[in-house]
């Protein structure tokens, strides 16, 4: 699912990709701006293909386009079309049975290591979603399970809203840490050097140069790295090298800027609010050398 931040309609600007843009973009910062009104349409760990499709029905007049490998097809994204791909006990809390969920879930794990899933992935999938179908078939039983379920939605909030963006970068152990430690950089590794990924990584390019170009005919476009930390930084360069998603702007005829890493995350892949201040009022001065040099432009059709 994509969420906006801001309203589509009336922006002049519109911003893609997945969440390290929506936490690096200050939209307060970039509607200040000679960018004006600004969105960002956004999906955790957001397909490019999927996003660019959405921007080219949008047409605004400058699209910003977040790009990083993960956001190249990523495998979770195509694991969840397969399991999806039709309807099953696990999306109906409020008539399907726990036991129907369980074995619901042996069959769909024969049929998407068939399918060449990895099991990593297969597994952390099935067991999210059967520990979601699971709360919510309790929400709709059980008054307690639905007062606590609000308590810690508030709580989340409350965290997401006033501690994760801003918290030092030693975070200390607390009850606010507990579901958002710093980003495991083994997971992390071993979903960009998965054999899928490797294998589709030649294809997945082809098809966003693709999309980009025919982006770049409806509005000026300008392809966008947004920094992470130096750790994360070197397991996507070692997946992606810096000359391989550089060469996929180029092609498409479109600038491209690159804020490699740095140190002001959150948890290594996102920005804090100070950091994503600096990082948007960096990205508003490049975009004013490349709208004055005549750079950010719409391609002609070929």
């Amino acid at each position: 699912p994509l969420t906006i931040e801001g309203r589509l309609e009336g922006s002049k600007a519109v911003a893609i990709g997945d969440s390290r843009v929506w936490m690096a973009m200050d939209r307060g910062v970039l509607e200040d701006s000679f960018l004006g009104p600004t969105s960002v349409l956004w999906g955790s760990g957001g397909d490019l293909r999927v996003l660019l499709r959405e921007a080219i029905k949008l047409a605004p007049k400058i699209l910003i386009v977040g790009i990083s490998p993960h956001s190249l097809g990523p495998e979770l994204n195509r694991l969840f079309a397969e399991v999806t791909r039709q309807p099953a006990p696990v999306f109906f809390p409020e008539s399907a049975t726990p036991a129907e969920v369980r074995r619901w879930r042996k069959a769909e794990t024969v049929h998407l290591l068939a399918n060449e899933f990895p099991l990593s992935y297969v597994d952390v999938l099935l067991k999210r979603l059967q520990r979601r179908f699971l709360r919510e078939y309790h929400l709709e039983r059980r008054a307690t399970v639905r007062i606590e379920a609000s308590l810690d939605a508030a709580a989340e909030r409350f965290r997401f809203d006033h501690v994760y963006t801003v918290k030092s970068s030693v975070w200390h152990k607390s009850w606010l840490a507990i579901n958002h430690p710093t980003i495991n950089e083994r997971r992390y590794r071993v979903r960009l050097d998965s054999r899928r990924f490797q294998e589709l990584k030649e294809s997945l390019r082809d098809e966003v140069i693709e999309l980009l170009s025919e982006a770049a005919q409806m509005s000026r476009t300008v392809v966008v790295r947004f920094p992470l930390s130096p750790g994360l930084r070197a397991i996507e360069d070692a997946a992606a090298t810096p000359e391989w998603m550089a060469a996929i702007a180029q092609e498409a005829g479109l600038p491209y800027i690159d804020f490699g890493a740095m140190d002001g995350t959150a948890d290594g892949s996102h920005l804090t609010i100070d950091a994503a201040r600096s990082v948007t009022l960096d990205l508003l001065e490049q975009l004013e050398d490349l709208n004055e040099e005549g750079l950010l432009v719409k391609k002609d059709r070929e």
